[in-house]
This record gives C-alpha cells, structure tokens and sequence, in this order.
C-alpha cells in the first residue's frame, strides 16, 4: 500500500506487541484491517473516533485512531 488513500499504520493494542495493520482512506472514513475483520471508523474532529458500525469496544477504536493520528503526524513535513 503506497498511496495516500491506503497506508498502513503500528498499532499496540491490548498493552501487546506494535501490530501494522492496513488502512483504506475512503471520503470521511478509515476502514482498518484488525483481526480478519474490517473496522470503519470516523474523526469526529475533536480528537474522539466513533465506529460507523459494528461493536468494538471504545477503547480499540481510540487506540486505532491514535495510530491513524500518528501515522499523518509523521507524514507533514
């Protein structure tokens, strides 16, 4: 994955090992690939992620989004 729309991201989830996963971009959501499933998630623009649908606990969806968050922080120049 090299584009802007799909990257992939290290994440430590559950206090484990940094995982990467793989993100796609689409409009206003990040769909992430954790664990054979597919979670599409969205920046509420106040520093807070909300799950579009599915049942994740909070707690994962804010460490994805931290994850997201760090990969762009690294990307400005």
């Amino acid at each position: 994955m090299t584009t802007d729309k799909e990257f992939k991201i290290e994440a430590i989830i559950a206090g484990n090992v940094p995982t990467s996963l793989d993100v796609e971009h689409v409009d206003e959501t990040f769909n992430v690939r954790y664990q054979n499933e597919l979670i599409s998630m969205i920046n509420n623009g106040d520093n807070s992620w909300s799950e579009v649908y599915g049942n994740h606990p909070q707690e994962l969806i804010n460490q994805l989004g931290q994850a997201i968050e760090n990969y762009f922080s690294r990307q400005s120049p």
